[in-house]
């Protein structure tokens, strides 16, 4: 379910035995604000000098002319001490919807106010005492019937700032893709703006070749062999008398040979 709009909120407020119909309560505004020509109507006394700037809706920067402290601001049968801040501003002319003062966040707070938008009552505290008003009928709003059957107002600055966004992010996409489109360099245009080659010097083997085959031709280290009990003796499995093994010297020739053989087999088992 949609809401409208309930309008400004409002309250009527005593000051100085003065009565205001309209005080605009403002969520927004950090003091409470007093146009200079309603000051002087409600003889609330000498101003305080103030070193504050304010900075309007407007974004416009002005320096009020002074500062007035603990204004009683009476609401029903509740009195609550306020600090007004009085700025130059036009003359406010009777009979018109101008409000006369703003009652800032300051108010709020000290009053504890409580605010139900969707049945415009506001409650307030004062000590354990609570008081609640509307806030949104006491505003004189001027309606023709027809309008209010007729279409509602809807805020769209979200709506066009998007729209705006996905605009220029697709003007640029399409700026990109036409670069695109005229084409890459040809390679030979690429070819000409690399530098030219130069001849590469002939890179050295790592090893020397000299050096590794004269470790390779490099002799194993000759076996000092023990001697022997005259019940054994040695044999080779390799020239050169490499690989000397321990037979018996007991065996005939055929079998020191069958039996070398086998040894020669199983050289990779015996290491």
């Amino acid at each position: 379910m949609k809401y409208k709009d309930p309008g400004c909120p409002t309250i009527s407020v005593m000051i100085g035995g003065t009565l205001v119909e309209k005080a605009l309560l403002d969520l927004g505004a950090s003091v409470n604000l007093l146009p200079c020509s309603v000051y002087k109507q409600l003889g609330l006394g000498e101003l305080e000098p103030t070193s504050i700037t304010l900075s309007l809706a407007d974004r416009l920067v002005k320096t009020p002319r002074g500062m007035i402290e603990d204004v009683l601001v009476q609401v029903d049968n509740f009195y609550y001490p306020m600090d007004f801040v009085v700025l130059d501003t036009d003359p406010i002319v009777k009979g018109t919807n101008c409000v006369p003062i703003i009652l800032g966040r300051p108010f709020l707070t000290t009053s504890n106010a409580i605010i139900n938008c969707r049945n415009g009552l506001m409650q307030l505290t004062f000590g354990n005492m609570t008081l609640e008003l509307n806030i949104f009928n006491l505003c004189n709003r001027q309606f023709n019937p027809k309008e209010e059957e007729g279409p509602e107002e809807v805020c769209i600055i979200d709506m066009l700032v998007e729209k705006h966004c996905d605009q220029k992010m697709q003007d640029e996409l399409n700026e990109s893709l036409g670069d695109l489109d005229e084409g890459l360099p040809k390679p030979s245009n690429l070819l000409a703006t690399l530098p030219h080659w130069r001849k590469i010097e002939e890179i050295l083997p790592l090893f020397n070749k000299e050096e590794t085959q004269e470790v390779v031709k490099e002799e194993a280290p000759k076996l000092i062999l023990k001697p022997l009990p005259t019940e054994l003796k040695y044999a080779y499995l390799e020239e050169n008398k490499k690989c000397p093994v321990v037979i018996s010297s007991s065996l005939t020739t055929d079998q020191e040979e069958c039996l070398l053989e086998v040894l020669r087999r199983c050289k990779k088992a015996i290491g």
